[in-house]
């Protein structure tokens, strides 16, 4: 994942990105999760960087750039695996056909991909579930991004809205007033049992299906909220490397999960 080509970019100046031109364009346009975060963070902060289809001609770039600018998505009803494919996340997710066939889209192709049933079936699972925290905690159910795609070697997916962000959404619960910034409220939404509708509630278990797949597969997982940036990464059975560092001001919440293949 080009991850330290996107931090570059929050910061360059856009004659800088200029002169980088295809080669910028290259590296962003590797990776679902890239282009999503990318296009996102043009759009809300810097509007002077240009569009990646200025650079790409990637079918899955103009889609995604279309997505992000509040454009429809295109009805597909096909349970095919494909090579990569994105989606507008609709309100109302159970009743929406087309949702539930990118879903399962999802699994075939993490499946073709060389994944088993079972990571397979975690991987949509959790593309579901961070689809309905968009819809419970976002305050901004009609922003959601969703997509996916095979890798060289293994399988990636990003769900990104923007809503109020990790931070915003905790401190609505008199609970959470005392976090102090955009890490650790990110480290809090992923630890078991806790949700801005406090400890104990019963919520709050959704990252979990996001983690676990780690566990079985080496991966990287990238939040984007607010000031700030988590990296996970894990590794087979090892434990989950955690790390959080300040970054520009994101609007709302990406987050974008790569597992490769353990050989």
């Amino acid at each position: 994942m080009s991850a330290h080509y996107l931090d570059e970019l929050a910061l360059a100046s856009k004659s800088d990105v200029d002169r980088a031109g295809q080669g910028f364009a290259i590296n962003i346009s590797n990776s679902v999760g890239s282009i999503v975060e990318y296009e996102l963070h043009r759009k809300f902060n810097r509007a002077d960087l240009p569009r990646l289809s200025t650079y790409s001609s990637l079918p899955i770039v103009n889609k995604i750039e279309h997505l992000a600018n509040g454009g429809e998505s295109p009805k597909s009803y096909s349970l095919q695996a494909t090579e990569v494919d994105a989606i507008g996340v609709p309100r109302n997710l159970s009743h929406q056909p087309n949702w539930t066939a990118f879903v399962k889209r999802a699994e075939v192709s993490a499946l073709a991909a060389g994944f088993e049933d079972q990571v397979a079936i975690g991987l949509s699972g959790a593309i579901g579930e961070l689809a309905d925290n968009i819809m419970q905690h976002s305050k901004a159910e009609d922003s959601g991004i969703a997509a996916f795609a095979q890798t060289s070697n293994g399988f990636e997916y990003v769900v990104a809205d923007s809503g109020i962000g990790i931070l915003n959404s905790f401190r609505q619960a008199p609970e959470f007033q005392s976090i102090r910034d955009d890490i650790e409220a990110m480290e809090m939404a992923t630890t078991a049992g806790v949700s801005r509708h406090g400890r104990g509630s019963g919520r709050g278990f959704g990252y979990r299906a996001v983690l676990l797949p780690l566990r079985v597969a080496e991966g990287t997982i990238r939040m984007r909220s607010g000031k700030a940036v988590l990296d996970i990464v894990g590794s087979g059975v090892t434990a989950n490397q955690v790390g959080g560092s300040q970054r520009p001001s994101h609007q709302g919440l990406v987050i974008s999960v790569k597992l490769n293949h353990i050989l």
